[in-house]
């Protein structure tokens, strides 16, 4: 008399499996929380004592055509004239294009095609977060410091 065989089943062993994913989350858990957008850090010293480390360039685009470079209002058109010159003595300066949220997209788009045109490098574009922040610490917005030509 012939017994039948039992067929095993093919399986994957699940207990290997879940060490492997335990130890994938484990490991790449903290990078990907430390690595969170976070936006630009920018680095501004104090507003007391206003010792930026280099020359910053305040761009505010405003909606509709128009910007303010240093408290000097011209057209998206005229940014690079303005920001060349000073690009020019200092190379190594800081170019803040500051956009809020009822900017349209394509005005800041435009704003930083003027930059990329006279090859600005140092170009940071703070979140509302960053201005937020940068008020709640200093107590003051910092266009009102930097976007006087200062």
């Amino acid at each position: 008399m012939r017994l039948p065989r039992r067929r095993a089943r093919a399986r994957i062993p699940e207990a290997p499996l879940f060490g492997v994913a335990l130890l994938s989350f484990a490991c790449l858990a903290p990078a990907v929380f430390s690595s969170s957008a976070r936006g630009v850090a920018l680095g501004f010293t104090d507003a007391v004592s206003r010792n930026e480390a280099g020359r910053v360039v305040w761009i505010r685009v405003l909606p509709g055509d128009a910007a303010v470079v240093d408290g000097e209002p011209v057209d998206l058109r005229g940014i690079g004239g303005l920001v060349a010159p000073v690009l020019a003595s200092d190379p190594r300066a800081l170019v803040v294009l500051d956009v809020r949220p009822d900017v349209p997209f394509q005005a800041m788009v435009a704003a930083y095609d003027q930059l990329t045109g006279i090859d600005a490098r140092n170009v940071a574009i703070p979140t509302q977060r960053d201005i937020r922040d940068y008020i709640q610490r200093y107590g003051v917005d910092p266009s009102e410091i930097w976007g006087n030509g200062g």
